[in-house]
């Protein structure tokens, strides 16, 4: 933080929550002014039981990280990414994430 670095990019997938829980633990420590989050969805992360996946990974996310709001909500490695995507407007509308992203697209839909 101290060289400039503000925009912090994870996923649930990096150690299975252990770098969200990791970087929660030190975004905490300073102003949430002062940085963004970037963190991702994957689709093969998700429970098959979940009624919403892409909410309750969200969710799971936001509490690793100690955030309100994500500001750029990724779906990585995008399996079926138009189911995704609808899954996903519910969160922006809500303020929950800002803005939604596609990684790998044309590589795994």
């Amino acid at each position: 933080m101290e060289l400039g670095l503000t925009l912090w990019d994870t996923a649930y997938v990096y150690g299975m929550g252990e770098s969200e829980m990791t970087l929660g633990g030190f975004l905490r420590t300073v102003s949430r002014e002062s940085y963004q989050i970037s963190a991702k969805f994957t689709p093969q992360c998700a429970s098959p039981r979940a009624e919403n996946a892409v909410i309750e990974m969200c969710r799971e996310s936001a509490h690793l990280l100690g955030a309100e709001y994500m500001d750029y909500y990724w779906i990585h490695n995008p399996v079926c990414a138009p189911r995704w995507i609808k899954e996903l407007i519910p969160l922006a509308k809500s303020g929950k994430i800002g803005k939604i992203g596609i990684n790998g697209l044309g590589r795994h839909n």
